[in-house]
């Protein structure tokens, strides 16, 4: 039987900083015409993302994490493996985690890596049967985001049953996502409609806090980035639009 008073405790993160972000803040106009459908992180999310994984690991009692999820999008993996390196854990796959639209360009819709291509790059990451040789995002169109906004309903539903699960009482968990995904799943938790406010905006890297328990889910804080010495580009550019 579930422990009520001790639940679950999620970390919400978004990935560091990719190529596309870069894109975007470079030239928003024409950003759709040049993005990648499945970006690496840049030099500086580089950096973001080992400052995280060192973060984390020099406050165990902060974090005390049981397990780490993220999606199967290469700029999440990237970031999930900075801090796995760091902790020494190993990150399972939760496909269900990819941002709004899935892999996309220019109207286009690209399967993401093949179940070999992630297993050969991040052989100590756990992957789901939903990642085949095929890919994982196999929609063969974009996502619409009425059907993102239901993907957020399944991810607290599932979030939920594991709060009640005996081996996760008391246990907290990482979950590496996107930003535009991340603002669902705040919003299915506030009980928002899809683009009702309030809205959530996210740093790269930044972390929230959402306490799942017996009888209320508590927020204990938003988009954290104490870690970073390597600011966002939201952050540099003073401009959360």
């Amino acid at each position: 039987m579930a422990t009520p008073h001790t639940g679950l405790k999620v970390y919400l993160i978004r990935h560091a900083e990719s190529s596309n972000n870069v894109l975007c803040s470079q030239d928003p106009l024409h950003y759709e015409d040049v993005r990648d459908h499945d970006p690496a992180l840049s030099p500086s999310g580089e950096e973001q993302a080992k400052q995280l994984g060192e973060f984390i690991a020099r406050h165990p009692d902060k974090f005390n994490l049981f397990e780490v999820h993220c999606s199967a999008m290469y700029r999440s993996l990237l970031t999930t493996e900075a801090i796995c390196k760091a902790t020494g854990m190993n990150p399972e796959v939760w496909v269900d985690l990819h941002e709004v639209k899935g892999c996309r360009q220019q109207g286009v819709a690209y399967p993401g890596k093949s179940r070999s291509q992630i297993e050969s790059r991040f052989p100590n990451f756990k992957l789901p049967s939903e990642v085949t040789e095929e890919g994982w995002f196999l929609l063969g169109r974009e996502e619409t985001e009425e059907e993102a906004w239901d993907r957020a309903k399944r991810v607290w539903s599932r979030l939920k049953e594991m709060s009640e699960m005996e081996c996760y009482q008391g246990k907290s968990i990482a979950i590496v996502s996107h930003g535009m995904f991340l603002d669902f799943l705040l919003g299915r938790l506030c009980n928002r409609g899809m683009k009702d406010p309030p809205r959530f905006v996210f740093y790269n890297t930044g972390y929230s806090l959402v306490w799942l328990k017996k009888p209320k889910t508590i927020v204990h804080f938003l988009d954290r980035i104490e870690h970073l010495a390597v600011m966002p580009l939201l952050y540099r550019d003073g401009n959360i639009d």
